[in-house]
């Protein structure tokens, strides 16, 4: 019913923000083929945040407690089902299955909608796991988005002053060639190798002083990647150690 692995991520579409929580055994592939039917129960939101379109405190509690009445529903009735994405955006949560007995799952759902009449709640359906691949799964650069976001929360997470200056230290891998061209890229940001630069053993590492200013960061972590994709290299990844 629900796979133990899942992952978050939020992002622009269309000019709308939305907060995507996903099964990623389902994003990487592990999509069985007999859960032909996706099938999205679209919630309103009653009770919004100011100048937002998420959910106040309360009603995210509702949503989710609801969300977990039909899961629980569903399993107790041994539905053909899995839980693959919740969905929050422009005031709608869309809890998303994909599922195989057809019937039986519309069944239940719609006992279901009948005990929450407090939301006009609506369920859009479509075949195979095409909205799943297109909509919800997390593109490379969704990937890569997720990743920095979770360096700069661990760091915070762990104490970290967002004020302090932080050194961030960027580690590039390539041959000779591009890590020469990516240090000297690097040093006119007054950037600083961290140890002997040893351009021949296909890593560099170069570190800069940052306050953890997650926009500042992330825009300098995309500069990073361009330089060294221009230079024939690539930047795998960045860390800092935390001030506090």
């Amino acid at each position: 019913m629900i796979s133990e692995k899942w992952d978050s991520y939020g992002k622009m579409r269309d000019g709308v923000f939305m907060i995507i929580s996903f099964d990623d055994e389902a994003a990487n592939g592990d999509q069985p083929a007999d859960l032909e039917l996706c099938a999205r129960i679209i919630i309103p939101i009653n009770e919004m945040q100011t100048g937002s379109a998420l959910p106040v405190e309360s009603e995210e509690e509702f949503l989710y407690l609801i969300e977990d009445e039909i899961v629980d529903l569903l399993s107790r009735e041994n539905i053909n089902c899995r839980l693959v994405a919740r969905l929050t955006y422009d005031g709608l949560r869309e809890v998303v299955f994909q599922v195989k007995e057809e019937d039986s799952f519309r069944a239940e759902v719609g006992k279901w909608i009948r005990k929450h009449v407090t939301h006009d709640i609506d369920v859009s359906e479509h075949e195979g796991w095409g909205f799943f691949n297109d909509f919800v799964s997390p593109t490379p650069e969704d990937r890569w988005m997720m990743t920095e976001n979770r360096v700069i929360d661990n760091l915070l997470e762990n104490g970290s002053d967002p004020n302090l200056e932080h050194d961030l230290e960027y580690c590039f891998e390539g041959n000779e060639e591009s890590l020469r061209k990516i240090a000297e890229q690097l040093q006119k940001k007054n950037y600083s190798a961290v140890g002997e630069s040893d351009f021949a053993s296909g890593c560099i590492t170069m570190s800069i002083a940052m306050k953890i200013d997650r926009h500042a960061i992330i825009e300098e972590s995309k500069q990073n990647r361009m330089i060294a994709i221009q230079s024939g290299g690539e930047l795998n990844g960045w860390g800092a150690a935390v001030r506090r």
